[in-house]
């Protein structure tokens, strides 16, 4: 388990600072596999794109990508689907339960998680860690 309450937020965060930085959320999240196993998944709106440094950095951190595989659906807001969303839909591929969320880096805004996806996160499993309360991007 990790030690810091806010420990894949201020990750979050880091890899946040890597690519975009409005128009783009990221989401890390701790699972647990049907065998057990404990893993990482990051994830980030359909409306956005992962840059080359993120992906590198992810990878070296073993952090795996959600896919992006509902880019073409639109929310009952009309957004596209968020970065908890993906993670989510990854999550029941895969047969995880979420264990710990990262309070997602959005924008410029800072860190939280709508309503919504507070609702996705239950769903998957999981809690919501209080939040980086450093720089965000």
């Amino acid at each position: 388990m990790l030690k810091d309450e806010n420990t894949l937020t201020y990750l979050a965060n880091q890899i946040k600072g890597l690519g975009q930085t409005e128009g783009a959320t990221v989401e890390i999240t701790q699972a647990t596999l049907r065998n057990g196993e404990s893993v990482f998944v990051g994830g980030i709106n359909s409306s956005a794109s992962w840059s080359k440094a993120q992906l590198d950095e992810l990878k070296r951190l073993g952090i795996r990508v959600a896919p992006q595989t509902v880019s073409d659906m639109t929310r009952e807001d009309g957004g596209a689907p968020h970065a908890e969303e993906n993670i989510a839909s990854y999550l029941r591929d895969n047969r995880a339960r979420g264990v710990r969320w990262s309070r997602a880096v959005v924008g410029k805004e800072g860190s939280y998680v709508c309503g919504a996806c507070k609702y996705v996160i239950k769903s998957s499993g999981g809690y919501i860690e209080p939040g980086f309360r450093g720089k965000t991007y």
